[in-house]
């Protein structure tokens, strides 16, 4: 298993980030809890840019009328989204992060990770094959770092830009059927199938067509 860590260069220039840490979510601690208990190292980064934090319960804090959410950038698409963030218990210095279905939860094993951007806490996951690449200097961070910062007009710009698919006239040359050809060829068979003879068919006549079906 990963464990805890800090950003090293690759990961910074990849994110852009100042600083950054990150470790796996675990499965008993805290994908089925849904909250996440901060490490040393991202302690360090979260402290750097949230002075204040809460001390207390969620239940505690908003009996006090005091509000534990705080708002962070959702990696990789930079939307603002609004976490609980606390020291459960007031004479300790544990940290935790309540995570939340449809804006913030990874499932158990992925490497959930926190840095600081442009004076603000960024959050995501990614699994540990990414992040390893990420470390080993084995991506391009400018792409990632084009798909973060394009805004809608840009990428509309470059769409519109962009070649578009030529195309071509084909001619497909076919043999030309003649209708009373077929009759007659069904006509002097007897109806019968020259495939397989032992087939019945019967002739069905409609108003404007001739139908085939078998006889069953």
């Amino acid at each position: 298993m990963v464990k805890p860590f800090k950003f090293n260069e690759a990961l910074k220039q990849f994110f852009g980030a100042e600083v950054g840490a990150g470790s796996v979510v675990t499965e008993k601690d805290e994908a089925r809890k849904s909250q996440i208990t901060i490490t040393q190292y991202e302690n360090e980064v979260i402290a750097s840019v949230f002075k204040n934090i809460p001390r207390g319960s969620k239940t505690s804090l908003s009996e006090r009328g005091i509000s534990a959410e705080v708002s962070l950038r959702l990696y990789p698409t930079g939307e603002l989204i609004n976490l609980v963030l606390l020291h459960p218990k007031p004479d300790r210095t544990e940290l935790r992060i309540y995570m939340k279905a449809g804006v913030f939860k990874p499932k158990a094993g992925l490497i959930w990770f926190v840095y600081v951007r442009n004076e603000e806490i960024w959050i995501g996951a990614l699994d540990e094959y990414s992040m390893s690449e990420i470390i080993g200097g084995n991506t391009r961070p400018t792409s990632q770092q084009t798909l973060i910062d394009f805004s809608d007009d840009e990428f509309q710009s470059v769409l519109q830009e962009m070649k578009r698919p030529r195309t071509i006239e084909q001619t497909i040359n076919r043999i030309k059927r003649d209708p009373r050809i077929a009759r007659d060829a069904l006509r002097k068979s007897g109806y019968v199938c020259e495939m397989l003879p032992d087939h019945l068919f019967s002739l069905q006549k409609t108003m404007t067509s001739h139908t085939w079906k078998p006889i069953i």
